[in-house]
């Protein structure tokens, strides 16, 4: 006797594809693809893939938004962007995608089910959407469909929300975001006057056809906002055509009134001015929109006026931020201290400059200067001065000393540069290559066995720490290669954000040779607190440990090796 016939995505349940990827479950169906649950066999962690539905193999707009998808997706990393791992074709020609795996509801299952979510937890939702924006905005990607349904929230082990886009699939991707000729402007998805996104969430300009840019996702992210607050859609259409005509003769209306308090008017106008009809009036996302629900979210205070006046985002301002690699307002810059005396710069090894520090500094002061209050601005003001004031009076006096001296040749106090660094002779200097880097220490004979042991695939934890202790207390640290002061350091680091932070470190200078330490901390699931309460020690750092997982693996396969090699 025969059991229950199983459907065509639960005949997938037990595949294995690519020899890698063992699909464990359904996650959700859309009528162009399906999302499995699968098991990355050689990381041993969850993983998302998405296939495309049988119907659709031959349909070259869905396979275009797929390959879209997944080469948006690799232009950059960011925590409020569903990482991309992995694509590749089946056996019968269709596409699949893999990516990190998030549970939780959509944004749009969310509010069916709650109806509406306070003010304060909007802006914080919206302050991380718009920091993703911005990172995609720097390298040249324009979302176009931001909507509830493309937004995933993850609910954290500290009971926070943490909201994600999941889908790139109409992206416009300009500049070198522009990886596939394919995917120019004119191409089946973004030629102008096809109409490409959601109706009620599409900027006017976009909903007839035109040519968007940033603006577009700005206007987007204002109908989001104005959805969560109120509970319901900002236009209520049946068509595009429906949506647009309200958005073109109806102003947006204000946000309800609640018994748990009535919205800030300051939240008002923000959200108010990103559903601006002209994209020019719109504000910049990078400030003020950013920092204004940031701090809303987060109940600090705040000048009033930097709402009011909406500045542009300068060129020069979107250039430093893609400059930074996008991180969040809160990421630290110009190092993260990992260890007692150790500092991991967040550029490469060797490009350290005092030029980088005072833009750090700048950027310190803009943002102490943005939320002071004025009598903090003028002290502000009198402590920056006053450097100004005794460098003017030294040269007063030595100016004066000068005047006495006429012979004397005129001269400036200034530090003994060779006490500091030795000589470089002229002709050698315009030798140098600026592209040249200087190659990574040797290991010191007698570290040797301990570096054996840090790296090892098969040594127990006891080994890797006993090997990863010794390296670190030998001197001079200079000695020894950055990669493997980092993988000592993140054995030793007991604290999860540190860890954390040597992760995306050891990601940046793409040091595969760290691979065993990080599996070995990807295995690492031991309970720790109180009574052992926690489940696991180091859940802050498990999303940027499979992204480099995933990256590292696949420059492995790239090179021929496996993770173990």
């Amino acid at each position: 006797m025969r059991g229950p016939q199983r459907t065509r995505e639960e005949s997938w349940i037990g595949r294995t594809l690519d020899e890698r990827y063992k699909i464990q479950e359904v996650f959700s169906e859309t009528e162009t693809h399906t999302v499995f649950v699968a098991q990355h066999l050689r990381l041993r962690k969850q993983v998302a893939i998405k296939i495309i539905q049988q119907e659709y193999a031959s349909d070259g707009e869905v396979a275009a938004r797929f390959s879209r998808e997944a080469s948006a997706g690799a232009q950059f990393d960011h925590p409020n962007v569903v990482g991309i791992i992995d694509c590749g074709r089946l056996t019968d020609g269709r596409t699949y995608l893999v990516t990190e795996m998030v549970r939780g509801p959509t944004l749009r299952e969310f509010l069916d089910e709650h109806g509406r979510i306070h003010w304060t937890l909007a802006c914080d939702i919206g302050s991380q959407l718009s920091e993703a924006l911005i990172a995609a905005h720097a390298v040249g990607i324009v979302h176009r469909d931001v909507n509830p349904d493309n937004l995933r929230l993850e609910i954290r082990d500290d009971g926070s929300y943490w909201i994600k886009i999941t889908s790139f699939g109409i992206a416009r991707m300009t500049g070198d975001a522009l990886v596939d000729p394919a995917h120019e402007l004119g191409s089946t998805l973004t030629r102008q006057g096809m109409i490409l996104g959601t109706a009620g969430y599409m900027s006017p300009e976009q909903a007839i056809g035109e040519e968007v840019d940033e603006s577009a996702d700005a206007y987007a992210l204002g109908a989001v906002l104005w959805e969560c607050i109120n509970g319901r859609s900002l236009w209520v259409a049946e068509s595009i055509e429906d949506a647009l005509a309200q958005q073109l003769h109806h102003e947006p209306s204000l946000f309800d009134t609640f018994e748990d308090g009535p919205v800030p008017e300051v939240l008002q106008r923000v959200v108010l001015q990103l559903l601006a009809r002209d994209p020019r009036e719109r504000p910049a996302l990078i400030d003020p929109v950013s920092p204004t629900l940031r701090k809303l979210a987060h109940g600090s205070e705040f000048e009033e006026s930097l709402v009011t006046a909406m500045p542009e985002a300068s060129a020069s301002g979107m250039d430093n931020f893609a400059s930074s690699g996008g991180f969040p307002f809160e990421a630290e810059r110009g190092g993260t201290v990992v260890d007692d005396g150790f500092v991991f710069p967040t550029g490469p090894a060797g490009n350290s400059s005092m030029k980088a520090v005072f833009g750090q500094l700048a950027d310190v002061l803009k943002a102490l200067w943005r939320s002071a209050s004025v009598g903090t601005r003028v002290v502000l003001a009198m402590i920056s001065l006053t450097p100004v004031i005794l460098i003017v009076v030294a040269l007063m006096v030595s100016g004066s000393s000068e005047k006495s001296e006429a012979d004397e040749p005129e001269t400036v106090a200034k530090p003994d540069v060779a006490e500091v660094l030795p000589e470089v002779p002229e002709a050698e200097v315009e030798t140098l290559e600026p592209s040249e880097e200087p190659e990574a220490p040797a290991i010191p004979v007698d570290l040797e066995e301990s570096v054996k042991m840090l790296f090892g695939s098969d040594v127990s934890a006891k080994e890797r720490k006993a090997g990863a202790a010794k390296i670190r207390s030998f001197e001079p640290a200079d000695a020894l290669p950055i990669h493997v002061r980092a993988s000592a350091a993140l054995v030793l680091e007991k604290k999860c954000k540190a860890k954390k932070a040597i992760v995306n470190r050891i990601r940046e200078l793409d040091a595969l040779e760290a691979m065993p330490v990080l599996l070995a901390l990807d295995s690492d699931r031991k309970s720790c607190g109180k009574r052992k309460r926690r489940k696991d020690c180091y859940p802050c750092l498990r999303e940027d440990l499979a992204r480099t997982l995933g990256r590292f693996e696949v420059l492995l396969e790239l090179q021929g090796k496996t993770p173990s090699q």
